[in-house]
């Protein structure tokens, strides 16, 4: 609560973890995992690949990934602290990483989008 960038973050984050992933877990679709507290089997991050090294949202990645391979992703209700950018300057720089993240991850699983699209199933599009 330091100044209304932190503020609009925690609201922010409020409204995507609570409300958003919520949601998008009862449709059954990728869940593009947050990069802070998700827990799995290592077995399971083992047989999806492990993390993207070169990937700046890894998380939301391994998400796909983890769905593509039918592991059922679901939210719990835990809290873990984060740290809010006050700054604009770092806010603008973060944000710019996860939208350059999203996009690598994008294009990357639609490399191949006949496949991709199998793979995910119709109502994912």
């Amino acid at each position: 609560q330091q100044n209304i960038l932190t503020k609009m973050f925690t609201q922010e984050y409020s409204m995507w973890f609570e409300m958003l992933l919520v949601g998008i877990m009862q449709v059954d679709v990728p869940i593009p995992l947050g990069g802070t507290s998700n827990h799995f089997k290592m077995s399971f991050l083992r047989q999806v690949g492990g993390w993207d090294p070169f990937n700046v949202t890894e998380d939301a990645d391994l998400g796909i990934r983890l769905y593509k391979y039918r592991y059922k992703t679901a939210i719990i209700d835990s809290r873990t602290w984060e740290e809010a950018n006050s700054k604009v300057g770092n806010w603008i720089r973060q944000r710019s990483r996860w939208i350059k993240g999203y996009m690598q991850t994008f294009f990357v699983h639609m490399r191949r989008p006949i496949h991709f699209v199998r793979q995910l199933g119709s109502k994912v599009f």
